[in-house]
């Protein structure tokens, strides 16, 4: 993390957006490559049911987390409204895929939006409970 901090501040807000959106398709990646490697431990078939808890609510919430935490870190201040504002812009941009999962009926699409929406709660949470 000292390499960030020895980062000029205006650098630092430049990479917010995309260290965030990095962070959620990394997270996404490695976590849906985990909830496979689960589920086939388990002997679940793909797309039974426990496959699709695997791969919709761990990934969805760990991804969530991710991407506002790691904007977060990148900010130089003013974390707690960083935090803020991230969360909203993803929860704006899930609400499109909560609509969509709402007008096909697709329970899976709903659930992983909540999860998602679980992730940032929570580093929202962290983040005003940090005391730096």
């Amino acid at each position: 993390m000292d390499f960030v901090n020895k980062l000029p501040n205006w650098l630092r807000w430049i990479l917010v957006p995309f260290a965030s959106i990095f962070a959620m398709f990394i997270v996404h990646w490695i976590s849906q490559f985990f909830a496979s490697i689960q589920s086939f431990q388990m002997g679940s078939e793909t797309g039974g049911f426990f496959d699709n808890i695997f791969r919709n609510t761990l990934p969805a919430a760990f991804t969530g987390f991710a991407s506002v935490y790691l904007g977060v870190l990148m900010a130089p201040n003013g974390k707690k409204i960083t935090s803020l504002i991230i969360s909203v812009i993803l929860i704006l941009l899930l609400s499109i895929t909560l609509l969509s999962g709402l007008e096909v009926g697709d329970i899976w699409k709903i659930i992983n939006v909540v999860f998602t929406i679980i992730g940032l709660g929570v580093a929202v949470y962290i983040t005003f409970e940090n005391k730096e």
